[in-house]
């Protein structure tokens, strides 16, 4: 079902680009001298001498057929080897109407015969020709031989190439875990330090007021003495707060880090081995 009559430009297409297919109708029935046309109750009978126009679609006797539309032959059996007949098929149902608003087309093709047996057995070759013969396969072996360890040592070579550029990142990136170890200790010592400074801070606010009690000065201002308790309070939290960070998040960090560095040594001596090893092999081979 091409949906395009015989004497279209598609179809003019396409018998360009298949030039080996015929139409099998055409074959059988020869060219409509009117393929645009209707069919005529002449034209269509047995008994006409112009060719059969093998309408398929709105053909003239389909119970589908629309109004006011002309009958055409879209519908094709196209073949590369003979056709002997060629007709149109369910056109009717038993009880007198059609199966679609399409005809279907059959063909009966001619099979080309079997090609014909060998004359005779060929010769076998002499013993000059089944040597060099021998000779050829054996050097075009040698030489695809040759090609495959020339691929294999490329091959070799780009794998040696990619472990020596992961080594070398994954250097690079030991360098700044390292880097990052050590200012996650220094970090944790800072904080530290500095909550142990505010702490003896909150201590010496503490014992401030019964010093200068014992070197018998001058009281705190009334004002001030509240103040006292909460710096006291503020002091004692930040100390709590800075030591807290310092010995949770920064020494975790540093934890952390340090975990990463020791499988970036391992990966890296993997690598190093896996080099060693296609080396030794190597050498075992040659």
């Amino acid at each position: 079902d091409l949906n395009c009559g015989p004497h279209t430009l598609e179809a003019a297409v396409l018998r360009s680009l298949l030039p080996h297919l015929r139409d099998a109708w055409l074959e059988v029935h020869g060219s409509s001298s009117s393929p645009s046309s209707p069919s005529s109750p002449s034209s269509s009978s047995p008994s006409s001498s112009s060719p059969h126009p093998g309408h398929t679609c709105k053909a003239a006797g389909n119970s589908f057929q629309p109004r006011r539309q002309l009958p055409s032959r879209i519908d094709y059996v196209w073949s590369s080897v003979a056709v002997e007949d060629c007709r149109l098929a369910l056109q009717t149902t038993p009880e007198g109407h059609s199966y679609s608003d399409h005809f279907a087309v059959t063909a009966r093709l001619a099979l080309p015969p079997p090609p014909a047996p060998a004359a005779a057995v060929a010769a076998p070759p002499a013993p000059a020709a089944a040597a060099a013969a021998k000779e050829g396969e054996q050097q075009q072996q040698r030489e695809v031989k040759a090609t495959q360890e020339k691929e294999e040592e490329a091959q070799q070579q780009l794998r040696r190439q990619a472990r020596r550029r992961q080594a070398a990142l994954l250097r690079a990136a030991l360098g700044v875990v390292g880097g990052g170890v050590g200012r996650a200790s220094q970090t944790a010592g800072g904080h530290m330090l500095l909550a142990g400074i505010m702490l003896v801070q909150a201590l010496c606010l503490c014992a401030f007021q019964p010093a200068l009690s014992y070197l018998r000065l001058p009281p705190l201002p009334p004002p001030l003495v509240p103040l006292l308790p909460v710096l006291v309070l503020l002091l004692g939290l930040g100390a709590g707060v800075l030591g807290l960070v310092g010995l949770g998040a920064d020494c975790g960090q540093s934890r952390a880090l340090q975990q990463a560095a020791l499988q970036l040594h391992v990966r890296i001596a993997e690598l190093e081995e896996e080099g060693e090893g296609e080396e030794w092999g190597k050498e075992g081979g040659e």
